[in-house]
């Protein structure tokens, strides 16, 4: 099982500066790549696979006027779920299912791995821009730029 660092209130968040993002943002892709070698990684079937072997639930939705997607905790099935709306084009969805797998991996991942740190990465209790900042940045490390 994977470890999660939450912050609580009376512990102070530490300090997140550009280093360390870009590592985060570095070691996660380099994850999401190992698990696609071989494989066509602007396939949205690709991303699904790798969220099937991470036990994430991908939901579909069609809506071309609705947000693009979500990771979402379902606390009635102890799951997962990345929400991906299926009306945008697959190289979009691609993007989108690696930017929720890394907030995934952000959030799951003991922050010592992420940054060679103890005391100063912790994803949970991030203003919502940093958490995004570094999920984007995989996404141009995973995809390119689009």
């Amino acid at each position: 099982m994977l470890t999660t660092t939450r912050i609580t209130p009376s512990y102070p968040t530490p300090i997140l500066n550009r280093r360390h993002m870009r590592l985060a943002a570095q070691r996660v892709a380099h994850r999401l790549k190992l698990l696609t070698i071989g494989k066509d990684r602007e396939d949205p079937k690709t991303w699904r696979d790798v969220a099937e072997r991470l036990v994430i639930g991908v939901a579909g939705f069609d809506d071309h006027r609705a947000m693009h997607g979500c990771l979402t905790f379902i606390e009635a099935h102890d799951r997962w779920v990345i929400e991906l709306n299926t009306f945008l084009k697959p190289r979009m969805q691609a993007r989108i299912l690696i930017h929720e797998l890394a907030h995934y991996l952000l959030r799951t991942m003991l922050g010592i791995w992420l940054c060679d740190d103890q005391t100063v990465y912790h994803y949970d209790g991030r203003v919502d821009d940093m958490r995004h900042r570094i999920a984007r940045r995989v996404e141009r490390l995973v995809l390119g730029s689009c």
